[in-house]
């Protein structure tokens, strides 16, 4: 499989799934273009990329920090309301801060965004740790 790659582009992971075994391969790096010669190294002919990770945008200084947990449906109603009380502001405030719009802070909230979007790592960070992405 051949995948063209922006060779001035950051890429911190590539993931490769073995397609008959399952196997799932994550191969991270940190210096520019480490990704470039891979294939000289590993011999990955027998696997399929699945994704390519590059550096978040938009997430402020905390991009670098371990992701926040996801918080169980059950308490995410909750969580909203303790921030909203400690920070007096409304939820149209919270999506801002968060960097979202209210309608994805609602599905947030009800369990319609994945726990690892964009968007719901940027909710998390901000009720959880009190991080604004605005």
């Amino acid at each position: 499989m051949q995948v063209k790659i922006n060779p001035r582009g950051s890429v911190t992971a590539l993931t490769f799934r073995h397609p008959t075994t399952g196997l799932v391969l994550v191969i991270r790096g940190n210096h520019p273009g480490w990704w470039a010669e891979l294939g000289e190294h590993i011999k990955l002919t027998e696997f399929e990329l699945v994704e390519i990770t590059v550096p978040a945008q938009g997430l402020g200084n905390w991009a670098a920090e371990p992701l926040p947990s996801p918080t169980p449906l059950a308490l995410r109603a909750g969580l909203i309301a303790s921030y909203r009380e400690r920070h007096l502001c409304s939820l149209k405030e919270i999506a801002a801060r968060a960097n979202v719009t209210p309608r994805a802070l609602r599905g947030w909230r009800s369990g319609g965004l994945g726990d690892r979007s964009a968007k719901s790592i940027r909710i998390e960070a901000l009720l959880q740790r009190g991080l604004r992405s605005d």
